[in-house]
C-alpha cells in the first residue's frame, strides 16, 4: 500500500497541470520544463499508483475515469495550497476560486452586484463562486471554518473571529396598484387597510419592516406571507395587497412600471455587510475585497469587456 511519504508531489502537480490543460505541451510551458520531462513524470506517477491516468491519442490526450477522479482531488488540494501560500506570502498569489457565502434575502441583488464588481477586480488572480446560505449563524460558522473566503450578510456579526465592513444600504419601498394608491388620502392608511404581503422566509427583512411600522405607529389590519415573490407581485398588480421590495428591484423589473411605489416619511433601509475571517488580510482574495470596499465610487458596470480574455489562457489563434 502506498502512503503519503511514497508520493512525489511534484509529479502530482505535473499531472494536475496536464489534466487542467489536457496538453503535455501547454503543461510543459507552464511548468518551465520540456515536454519529454512532463511525459516522464506522468509515466512515473502512473507506475507508482498502478493506474492509467490518460488515454493517449496521436494528437490529443483524454483523462481516464481514474484520472478524472484524481484530478478532482488534486484541484481541491492545490486550491487549498494556493490559500496557504496566500496567507503567509507578502506577494499576491491567487490561483484559486474564491468562495463567497451570501445570506439569502430579497435584497440579495445588491450583494450580488457587489460580488460581480469584485469578480472584475479579482479576475487576474482567479475566479469567484457564490453559495447561498439561509441562516446567518451557518454563514458565520462556515467562514470561521474556512469553507467560505468571505461572505455577505445583513447583520453585523459582532464576532471576535470575524471582520466586518459595510458594503451598502438598500432602500425598501412599498408597491401597490395605481388604483389603490389613488383611492387613499394618506399613504400610511394604505398599509393599515390593505393586506401587507411579506416573505415567509426572509426574517431579517421582516424584522426591519416591523421595526419601521412600530416607529411610524402603523399596525396593518392584515398581513399575508408567501414563499413566492411572483405571487405577491400578481396580487399587488390586482390591487389585493401591498408588496415590499428593494428599490433596485423595482427600478430594473419590467413589472415595476405597473405598480405605484411609495415610502414612509422615514425611509426604510437594510444594511449589507462583508464578513471575512480575522487574520486573512494578507490573502489576495481579501486584499481585493478591502480594495473594493475602500473605493469612493465603485464601478457600476464592467469597464473592460475583454477582461476575461486578457486574464485567461486564450491563444491568439482562437480569436477573430
Amino acid at each position: 500500500m502506498k502512503t503519503l511519504k511514497d508520493i512525489n508531489w511534484n509529479q502530482v502537480y505535473c499531472f494536475y497541470e496536464v489534466a487542467r490543460k489536457l496538453s503535455m505541451k501547454e503543461a510543459s510551458q507552464i511548468l518551465g520544463v520540456s515536454k519529454p520531462t512532463v511525459s516522464e513524470q506522468i509515466k512515473k506517477l502512473e507506475e507508482l499508483l498502478d493506474v492509467t491516468l490518460f488515454v493517449r491519442y496521436p494528437r490529443k490526450i483524454k483523462l481516464t475515469n481514474e484520472g478524472t477522479s484524481l484530478f478532482a482531488c488534486a484541484k481541491e488540494m492545490f486550491e487549498v495550497g494556493g490559500r496557504f501560500l496566500d496567507t503567509v506570502s507578502p506577494d499576491a498569489i491567487g490561483g484559486y476560486c474564491v468562495r463567497v457565502g451570501i445570506l439569502e434575502s430579497q435584497t440579495a441583488s445588491v450583494g450580488l452586484d457587489f460580488v460581480s464588481q469584485y469578480w472584475d477586480i479579482f479576475a487576474p488572480f482567479g475566479t469567484v463562486t457564490t453559495i447561498r446560505e439561509v441562516m446567518q449563524e451557518s454563514l458565520m460558522e462556515k467562514l470561521i471554518r474556512g469553507h467560505f473566503d468571505w461572505g455577505v450578510a445583513f447583520r453585523d456579526p459582532v464576532s471576535p473571529r470575524l471582520e466586518c465592513r459595510e458594503i451598502a444600504k438598500t432602500r425598501l419601498v412599498f408597491c401597490c396598484s395605481p388604483r389603490i394608491y389613488a383611492k387613499f388620502k394618506h399613504k400610511e392608511d394604505i398599509l393599515r387597510s390593505i393586506p401587507v404581503a411579506k416573505s415567509s422566509w426572509d426574517s431579517r427583512l421582516n424584522e426591519v419592516i416591523d421595526d419601521a411600522f412600530r416607529k411610524a405607529s402603523i399596525f396593518p389590519d392584515e398581513v399575508i406571507e408567501s414563499d413566492h415573490p411572483q405571487f405577491i407581485i400578481n396580487l399587488a398588480q390586482r390591487g389585493r395587497c401591498v408588496a415590499i421590495f428593494p428599490s433596485e428591484t423595482i427600478d430594473t423589473a419590467s413589472w415595476g412600471k405597473e405598480l405605484k411605489v411609495f415610502e414612509l416619511e422615514q425611509p426604510v433601509e437594510m444594511t449589507l455587510y462583508a464578513l471575512w475571517p480575522k487574520g486573512n488580510e494578507r490573502r489576495v482574495s481579501i486584499r481585493k475585497l478591502i480594495e473594493l470596499l475602500d473605493m469612493n465610487k465603485r464601478p457600476e458596470q464592467m469597464q473592460d469587456p475583454d477582461l476575461q480574455i486578457k486574464v485567461g489562457d486564450v491563444k491568439d489563434s482562437m480569436l477573430e
